[in-house]
């Protein structure tokens, strides 16, 4: 046995470092990352309108889309949050919005159609560059999206990840392209109107998601977004895009100072106890 050793005090504080270590490792742990519309006091909640009327085509994917939590369920019956906003930027922070996270996540948005005598896109911004993934009307050089396409996009703090706005929000952008405001239907337009996804739309835009965020097996999150492109009817069918979570590889979580010290301990324990042993 050693000299001047107390095994039991040796023993009462290694067990008390194993459960500080213990207790700081489960408070460090990673939350999932989901999708949630912030900043919802500024938003109206609405009934589907009953003249919502997309392709049947996009109805019947947009009812896929929103029953993947196992449940059947069908978009007329849900209610969205829609904002509506004179252009410039709110004091509140609202939107469509991933939870704060460290890493990236891949975002599924999927086309569901369109019924609009505008031509309308859906894309992002990056760098105060638009960028298109969806249109409902083609032109000399592009067709129309078809129904059911779909784009993964990146977004997070990679170096090749697109960057995420204040609180989580992601640069989403509808775009019109009035053929009443400019004749020239054909031509590549640098004056659309846009409704982004910080309740940035100049009015009467629209910009909104289905109040209910659903959830898949898998546990990530989607939502329906609309468009309304500002011709009075207010049936948010003027562009319509389902956006998800694809998948999200969260930073690893740093190793807390007292696990190196947790493994010094047992250690030092099982070695004190064949010490005793031997004595």
């Amino acid at each position: 046995m050693l000299i001047g050793v107390d095994m039991r005090a040796l023993k009462i504080a290694v067990v008390g470092l194993a459960v500080f270590s213990a207790a700081t490792v489960t408070g460090t742990a990673a939350e999932a990352v989901t999708l949630n519309v912030i900043g919802t006091e500024l938003a109206d909640s609405r009934s589907i309108p009953g003249n919502f009327n997309p392709p049947r085509a996009g109805i019947n994917a947009i009812n896929d889309f929103i029953s993947q939590d196992g449940t059947r369920r069908n978009i007329r019956d849900e209610r969205v949050l829609v904002f509506e906003r004179n252009a410039g930027t709110s004091s509140t922070p609202n939107g469509l919005a991933l939870s704060d996270f460290t890493g990236s996540v891949d975002v599924r948005f999927t086309f569901f159609g369109s019924e609009a005598g505008f031509r309308n896109f859906a894309g992002f911004h990056e760098n105060g560059v638009f960028n298109e993934i969806f249109r409902n009307k083609g032109d000399w050089t592009l067709g129309r999206t078809p129904i059911g396409q779909s784009v993964t996009l990146s977004f997070g703090d990679g170096p090749n990840d697109i960057a995420l706005g204040e609180a989580g929000l992601l640069p989403f952008v509808y775009r019109t392209f009035s053929t009443r405001r400019n004749r020239d239907y054909w031509r590549a337009d640098a004056a659309n109107d846009e409704s982004q996804n910080q309740s940035r739309a100049a009015r009467p835009l629209e910009i909104g998601f289905t109040e209910t965020i659903f959830t898949n097996a898998r546990g990530f999150t989607s939502t329906v977004a609309f468009f309304g492109d500002g011709t009075g009817d207010t049936d948010l069918d003027d562009l319509v895009v389902g956006i998800g979570i694809l998948n999200a590889s969260v930073s690893t979580v740093p190793v807390p100072p007292a696990l190196p010290l947790l493994a010094t301990g047992l250690v030092a324990l099982g070695w004190l106890r064949r010490r005793r042993r031997a004595a």
